[in-house]
């Protein structure tokens, strides 16, 4: 009897253990989960001091509905903090079961940052339908540019009027008067008036400036503008051109060579020349004449005397 008492108790205990092992990975197997699936900002370039929308979107993967959801973004070192004195936390009442969820965040860069993805933390606290807590936490990262500007001064040109082929000079200095760096940084001077060159500066350091000096032939004897534009690039790589304003325009009148005038001078020269080459000849010719007339007539002289 006592051992069937015993046997009794030990399958009730092994049933126990086997029905609280199935619980447990049940109730293990339908953890609600939230999952960030993905994120974006409303700006294309968010630029230090810059505030931006933040959109995170969660799905809920649990079968069942999820509630009081409550949604935090921390910056480190307070490099991005919520804008507008808000705390950078969002609520949800409830996401139901296999359905996403877009948050939305207002955030600001902190002036003075550096160019370069400053993280995140992403931290979700949410509750099943039974009251039981959750967390879930991500990390994302915001990438932080600095402004990019610059100014063109220091123009000076060899001269303002150019004979058609010679060359033509300018020179000037390029200012980098923004908080990022500019890169590859390359000078062009165009128009109809002289041929296109280009001059390669490299890059320009925030406060700093490079020089160009550059030459460029006069194809046109016109009076015309001279174009000039500044192409650099970003730390992406990204392309943009600065085009001097048209409200300080560059003139230069490219004019006719001289030594055309000079042909005109020398080919009237010539004429004059051969006016003078005629005088001289029909001079040299009277005075031939005069000296055989004389001749001839001292000779007749001189016959009739001897008779």
């Amino acid at each position: 009897m006592n051992k069937q008492i015993k046997k009794i108790v030990c399958i009730i205990i092994a049933a126990v253990i086997i029905l609280g092992n199935s619980k447990a990975l049940s109730a293990s197997a339908a953890q609600p989960k939230m999952i960030l699936t993905g994120y974006e900002i409303n700006k294309n370039v968010v630029n230090a001091g810059d505030e931006f929308m933040l959109k995170l979107t969660f799905k809920n993967t649990y079968s069942y509905s999820i509630k009081n959801i409550k949604v935090s973004v921390v910056g480190e070192n307070g490099n991005i903090l919520p804008a507008n004195g808000t705390a950078g936390t969002a609520y949800v009442d409830n996401i139901y079961g296999d359905t996403e969820e877009i948050i939305e965040l207002n955030m600001k860069a902190a002036e003075g940052l550096e160019e370069k993805s400053y993280k995140l933390t992403v931290k979700c606290e949410y509750e099943d339908g039974y009251g039981n807590p959750y967390t879930s936490e991500d990390s994302i990262f915001i990438p932080i540019y600095l402004e990019q500007k610059l100014s063109v001064t220091d123009i000076v040109l060899s001269s303002e009027n150019v004979d058609l082929g010679e060359e033509l000079g300018i020179s000037g200095k390029v200012n980098n008067m923004g908080d990022g760096k500019l890169y590859n940084v390359c000078v062009k001077i165009s128009g109809k008036v002289i041929a296109s060159q280009e001059s390669y500066l490299g890059n320009i350091d925030p406060g700093k400036s490079a020089n160009f000096d550059m030459y460029a032939r006069a194809i046109d004897a016109t009076e015309g503008k001279v174009m000039m534009s500044i192409a650099y690039e970003d730390i992406k790589g990204i392309t943009y051109e600065y085009i001097l304003s048209n409200e300080n325009p560059i003139n230069i009148n490219v004019t006719k060579p001289i030594y055309e005038d000079l042909v005109v001078v020398k080919e009237e020269a010539k004429k004059d020349n051969s006016v003078l080459i005629a005088v001289c000849v029909v001079g040299i010719i009277l005075i031939l004449i005069t000296i055989f007339g004389l001749k001839k007539i001292s000779n007749k002289k001189r016959i009739l005397e001897d008779y």
